[in-house]
């Protein structure tokens, strides 16, 4: 009988120790066998190929830029899965914006992580148009979450994007006219 309590009071003080200890939703990750820098520069080149191929409303240059399984989460739609399903999208988004001159396309990644073949980076896009004919441009903030894969020959692709977009933020006043007018002081 006494075997048969410490026996108990040994496996309660297991359970214990073990529930103290934290839990790994995940297996460690693995260390890449790439250099940082490499990785650095590498996904700057991204970014860069993929602000260029936004400023210029190159649709065939942005799903270069993707990987084939690549999934879109888009505010008010379905899931956007592969490129081809992405390829309709971009050209929705081109055609709506055919008489728009793009005048920037800013990312502004606050945090970027590679682990292992993978990279998530978060962070703001702000895209700044002008309808043909308007003297107001427009702007949208969008607040972004991508991963991002590395490709066999090194260079990294878009696998993975979902963004929400901010409150419009007003334009600056172009003429005088369009600046607000202060009230009188009481």
């Amino acid at each position: 009988m006494r075997l048969v309590f410490v026996a108990l009071m040994v496996l309660a003080l297991a359970a214990a120790a073990s529930a103290q200890q934290p839990r790994r939703s995940r297996p460690p990750a693995h260390p890449s066998q790439h250099p940082p820098e490499e990785d650095q520069k590498a996904i700057a080149d991204l970014q860069r190929r993929d602000i260029e191929a936004n400023m210029a409303l190159d649709t065939e240059k942005l799903l270069a830029l993707r990987t084939d399984d690549v999934v879109y989460l888009v505010p008010g739609r379905a899931p956007l899965v592969g490129q081809d399903a992405v390829r309709k999208y971009l050209g929705e988004i081109s055609g709506q914006l055919a008489n728009w001159d793009m005048l920037a396309y800013e990312e502004n990644w606050q945090e970027v992580q590679v682990v292992g073949d993978f990279a998530f980076e978060w962070g703001t896009v702000n895209i700044r148009a002008m309808q043909e004919g308007e003297k107001r441009e427009s702007a949208a903030l969008r607040n972004v979450m991508q991963v991002l894969r590395r490709q066999p020959d090194g260079d990294w692709k878009n696998s993975r994007a979902v963004w929400n977009v901010q409150s419009p933020q007003p334009a600056p006043p172009t003429a005088e006219k369009d600046k607000p007018k202060e009230k009188p002081k009481d």
